[in-house]
């Protein structure tokens, strides 16, 4: 499951290197504020859209969110920081329903 997982996200690092832009792998002590997040809470969002996430290794994921205790350690575990730039002002879009 891991090495499908990181293969989707080398792919998607891939595409974007292809386009032009620049990929750069972070760790999370470089987020600001990383350490003083409310991860519970950013679990709890994420267990609420798993229901929307229901191709590739995302079911697994999903699953696996249940069984942490810890929601730091669950982000730190299956996800990583990556900044992506391609020289161009960034676009933030938001939506609300």
């Amino acid at each position: 499951m891991r090495r499908t997982a990181l293969a989707g996200a080398f792919a998607a690092m891939f595409t974007a290197t292809a386009s032009g832009a620049d990929v750069r792998l972070m760790d999370f002590a470089d987020l600001h504020d990383w350490e003083r997040d409310d991860h519970t809470a950013a679990l709890v969002a994420f267990r609420e859209t798993c229901g929307d996430l229901d191709d590739g290794d995302w079911p697994t994921i999903c699953a696996l969110s249940e069984s942490f205790g810890d929601a730091k350690t669950f982000f730190e575990t299956f996800f990583r920081p990556v900044i992506i730039t391609d020289g161009e002002e960034p676009l933030f879009t938001g939506y609300y329903e």
